[in-house]
């Protein structure tokens, strides 16, 4: 009968409709989970660059620090050279000075010495 087509048709479209709205709602259910997915994924890759880029930093100054070390060692190396180089520079300019007065008195006192022998003076046994 009409009725029953009208009820059946009904029925059939209302388990169409039903179909189509679960088919729509599984699909958003998987559309949000990749994009979930994909926010992690570009999450994670983002972490993972700062972290390099953090490393790449610390390195650098790492780096940075160890060549200004080693140019102070040779700055400090090249200084004592060069003042190893003045020193021995300023030891070969020194010109021999002579004290004339003490080697006056020096020699004074020598020869006082030895006359004093010469003059038999010395209590030695003749």
């Amino acid at each position: 009968s009409d009725d029953e087509d009208d009820a059946w048709n009904a029925a059939h479209g209302a388990a169409s409709q039903q179909q189509a709205l679960e088919k729509d709602r599984q699909a958003r259910e998987e559309k949000m989970i990749a994009d979930a997915e994909e926010a992690k994924e570009k999450s994670l890759a983002e972490a993972a660059e700062r972290g390099k880029k953090l490393q790449d930093e610390r390195k650098a100054k790492e780096l940075e620090a160890a060549r200004i070390k080693e140019q102070k060692a040779k700055d400090d190396r090249d200084k004592a050279l060069k003042a190893r180089a003045k020193a021995l520079e300023d030891l070969k300019n020194v010109a021999p000075v002579v004290d004339m007065e003490s080697q006056r008195n020096i020699m004074n006192e020598y020869e006082e010495a030895f006359n004093f022998q010469d003059d038999g003076m010395s209590g030695g046994a003749s």
